[in-house]
């Protein structure tokens, strides 16, 4: 009975924390819309702690654009890694683009493909288009 009550509990624990983050990033969209970069900041960068990967995403398109941080490309490729290795495809495109044009990183076609391949095999169609345009 131990383990099922922690189980349940666990399970629970995971749940509040899910919707925490959920809240932050609603925050955060809503702050962003409103041109309060910085609250919008704020709130990703809370539900990116808590695990979010579309929260990693939007911190890594906050410093590529300079908007609510200092631009910063390093901060840019460092979070927009952290939400492609939680399943964010739009995060694999973005990185994968980058590497294709040398933006940001060092060009490098094989990093590259293996972003866009990522994005691809997770149904992203953009990703996909630029796969059969450049790698045929």
């Amino acid at each position: 009975w131990m383990l099922q009550a922690a189980d349940k509990s666990f399970e629970s624990a995971k749940k509040t924390i899910s919707d925490w983050s959920e809240s932050y990033f609603t925050q955060g969209k809503y702050f962003e819309t409103k041109g309060s970069y910085k609250d919008a900041y704020d709130n990703y960068k809370k539900a990116a702690d808590l695990g979010l990967a579309s929260a990693m995403y939007e911190l890594g398109l906050l410093y590529y654009n300079g908007t609510g941080v200092a631009q910063n490309y390093t901060e840019t490729i460092n979070w927009y890694k952290k939400a492609a290795d939680r399943g964010n495809t739009e995060a694999m495109y973005k990185l994968g683009i980058l590497y294709f044009i040398g933006k940001t990183v060092p060009q490098d076609n094989n990093e590259a493909y293996n972003w866009l391949k990522k994005a691809t095999d997770k149904g992203h169609e953009k990703a996909k288009k630029v796969l059969e345009d450049y790698w045929k």
